[in-house]
């Protein structure tokens, strides 16, 4: 291993352990086994997010963690699940803890949420980590039903009339070629055949419209680019050339902008643009990344991880929050690098692995 390699296989694993042992998962109360969003300097959790325990549950399946572990917080991330969305109704997107907030995000279910929550579940169950109950299964295809229209699924719900801001997350867009592919990641009896076939369609027409679509935010971006990787029809030479698109922001230090012109640099694109870039190289894609923009981007995200492995989503911001969907990006992004570097290979790491 080189310097760089061995400064990232260093910083994986001290990700990997704050993950593990660390604040991220709940461990009492009757929120346990959710994970949070954000975490304050003082340790205290604002909200867990459904979202964000289906990116642990697929994380922990991803190989990272020592299997007594993930499957003791697998089953943990279920018991959960089970509890908040087998009951009447959906849960809230996210859930508070501390203080009563008017969050608009919980004004409304989204599609993207869901999915994550499928793709996490299935891969922790192909793993062997957890169960998933049959009457959960049926729960989430039930849901996902709202958002399949026609050959397309949808961000928001089917007639949503619900007033919201115009953001990413409440517009159609590429970026739902990932919460398609993590959709397709479960059992296809079990889930019901318009919700898989429209997530099919999402997934195979991202090729055009990702290439096409001018790039506003980096992270729905790269969130397509991650969902286009795991299709089977669109090349890599086309994901290579969305994320060019996407690197052509990086100021020369690896330091990703929110969005162009924006001076505020997030570390989850970070991550995700490395991950992407580490495995479109590991595939001999052409047009992948340069060994410089992939070292620079790495050394970036290693700076930005602090001693106990924890990382903050903008560690520049006047009180920085650590983030525990962050954490997973980075642990991913440099363990990936740091094989990659040894061996030029990620061996036994597929497209779906991607959390």
């Amino acid at each position: 291993m080189n310097s760089a390699s061995t400064a990232a296989a260093t910083t994986a694993r001290a990700l990997r352990d704050w993950l593990v042992d660390g604040p991220a998962q709940l461990d009492s109360g009757p929120e346990a086994g959710a994970v949070a969003g954000t975490i304050e300097p003082s340790g205290a959790v604002h909200y867990v997010y459904g979202e964000i325990t289906g990116y642990y549950l697929h994380w922990l399946a991803s190989g990272a963690v020592e299997v007594a572990d993930a499957t003791r917080k697998a089953q943990s991330a279920l018991a959960w699940i089970v509890r908040r969305y087998t009951g009447d109704g959906l849960p809230p997107t996210r859930i508070h803890l501390i203080n009563v907030v008017d969050d608009w995000r919980n004004r409304v279910q989204f599609c993207f949420d869901l999915a994550m929550l499928v793709g996490g579940l299935a891969k922790a169950e192909a793993r062997g980590l957890i169960d998933v109950p049959d009457a959960l299964w049926l729960r989430f295809g039930t849901a996902l039903e709202q958002f399949a229209h026609g050959t397309h699924i949808t961000a928001l719900p089917l007639g949503n009339q619900t007033p919201l801001p115009q953001r990413w997350s409440t517009s159609n867009g590429p970026f739902l070629a990932k919460a398609a592919s993590r959709i397709l990641l479960g059992p296809r009896a079990k889930l019901p055949p318009r919700v898989l076939q429209s997530a099919e369609e999402t997934l195979e027409d991202v090729g055009v419209s990702a290439t096409q679509a001018q790039v506003e935010m980096l992270h729905p971006a790269l969130y397509a680019i991650e969902g286009m990787i795991c299709s089977k029809t669109i090349s890599g030479e086309a994901a290579a050339r969305c994320l060019a698109r996407v690197l052509a922001f990086d100021p020369g230090d690896g330091q990703l902008p929110e969005a162009p012109g924006s001076a505020i640099r997030r570390s989850d694109v970070i991550a995700q643009a490395l991950r992407l870039a580490v495995w479109l190289r590991a595939q001999r894609v052409n047009g992948a990344p340069s060994d410089r923009v992939i070292d620079s981007l790495a050394n970036a995200l290693v700076t930005r991880v602090q001693t106990d492995g924890s990382i903050a989503f903008r560690p520049d911001a006047e009180e920085p929050q650590v983030n525990s969907w962050c954490a997973m990006f980075a642990q991913q992004a440099l363990d990936w690098f740091s094989r990659w570097r040894a061996s030029g290979a990620l061996v036994g790491i597929s497209a779906t692995d991607l959390v």
